[in-house]
């Protein structure tokens, strides 16, 4: 059998090798292209290694009353969820141990299975914010309240905010979850571009807030501030 599909392999010896090898080749065929319509009850639900290996679009519905999990058979896989259940809730979707990746109501994302993992590829998502004008002192600029589970990264890849009027001294804004700081943000006077800075993966689950706040002492001239924040989906 094939590592992770499970494909039948031909034998040296075999008859009719044809055979086997158009089976390998639909199967092949089914992964990439094929897709499921799976009704869900209202309860966690595990999915067989077939529905997993030969489709590569899954699209899971029925009503949903809380969140749920799907779990998948061992074995490496890639493939796109779509979440298309009612009801508003997320669903995570992992191995029968290991991290679960999390795909939010009426969302797709593709899922990477690494064997012990289970993660979302490439699916991000950016937060915008603007404040007109001069932000009082120690003022709310932002606030989000997480509907799904997001990850801002250390180091700040993505993050980046911007000003129509520069600073005249240094000025620095607060990153907050649910109300202690986890990294901030810098103008340096006369700038009117900033610096992010972000020590650690920051994990945001459903109901969490972030919020940024101004500086404690108002600059003079800072005004027009543009935010963007790029988080990642687990």
């Amino acid at each position: 059998m094939s590592d992770h599909l499970g494909i039948t392999l031909v034998a040296a010896t075999q008859n009719q090798k044809e055979v086997t090898i158009n089976d390998a080749v639909n199967i092949l065929d089914r992964s990439g292209n094929s897709d499921a319509s799976i009704a869900m009850t209202d309860a966690n639900l595990t999915l067989t290694a077939a529905q997993v290996r030969q489709n590569g679009l899954i699209t899971l519905t029925g009503t949903l009353t809380a969140a749920r999990v799907l779990t998948i058979p061992a074995g490496k896989r890639q493939v796109i969820v779509r979440n298309l259940t009612t009801g508003g809730f997320t669903l995570e979707i992992g191995y029968a141990a290991g991290t679960r990746a999390t795909i939010p109501s009426q969302g797709s994302i593709i899922i990477q299975g690494d064997g012990t993992n289970c993660n979302a590829v490439g699916a991000t998502a950016e937060i915008r914010s603007f404040t007109a004008g001069v932000p009082a002192a120690a003022a709310k600029t932002t606030g989000v309240l997480f509907s799904r589970r997001e990850v801002i990264l250390a180091g700040a890849a993505g993050l980046g905010a911007g000003a129509d009027v520069a600073a005249t001294a240094s000025a620095t804004f607060i990153l907050l979850k649910n109300g202690p700081s986890f990294g901030t943000y810098n103008f340096a006077a006369p700038a009117t571009t900033s610096t992010f800075t972000v020590a650690a993966d920051t994990t945001f689950d459903v109901g969490d807030r972030l919020t940024i706040t101004a500086p404690s002492a108002a600059d003079a001239t800072l005004a027009d501030v543009f935010v963007t924040l790029r988080a990642c989906f687990t």
